[in-house]
């Protein structure tokens, strides 16, 4: 998970999965956030899988059968906001398909460590970063302050009549 400054706020998270292969009934899946159990991917069966009952996202099509997408919000809220009562743990995410009596049926996904870099599971985090405010002039400029950013940056103004900033952070009034 990458670093997010403290006190900023989650407004997005969506997890793409690329298929290696799968059956042809296997579409529609729904994901939920793993929640307890014994997580161990060598022994793991469905008649042992972990605890997972909260729904993330219901319905998820397995587009064009090349991708599943779908958002990760709220188990992305649990990991970043942590949870000292332990009600809320987090272990991972599980796709579940829409008729659990299906049997035989499957689709596969590439893991982290495929060569093709396109094909490795990809999950997106926006969120706003909260504290401090920045005057800046008409016509003037400001660069704002990033430290400890993971992965990519993408910066916006939320309303561009006032103010605009560029790929590097660098606002305009």
């Amino acid at each position: 998970m990458p670093t997010i400054p403290a006190g900023s706020t989650i407004t997005a998270a969506t997890m793409k999965l690329t298929m290696v292969s799968g059956t042809s009934l296997a579409y529609n899946a729904s994901a939920y956030q793993v929640t307890g159990g014994e997580w161990d991917p060598t022994t793991i069966q469905w008649t042992n899988k972990p605890v997972a009952n909260v729904l993330l996202e219901s319905n998820i099509s397995n587009n064009d059968r090349t991708k599943y997408q779908f958002s990760v919000l709220t188990a992305v809220q649990h990991w970043y906001d942590g949870d000292p009562t332990g009600q809320n743990e987090n272990y991972g995410i599980m796709l579940r398909y829409y008729d659990e009596s299906l049997t035989g049926y499957y689709n596969s996904v590439y893991s982290g460590d495929v060569v093709d870099t396109n094909s490795r599971p990809k999950l997106t985090i926006s969120y706003t970063i909260s504290g401090g405010s920045y005057s800046v002039l008409e016509g003037g400029t400001l660069t704002l302050p990033l430290t400890r950013a993971g992965g990519t940056v993408t910066w916006t103004s939320s309303d561009t009549s006032v103010a605009i900033v560029n790929s590097n952070g660098i606002v305009t009034g």
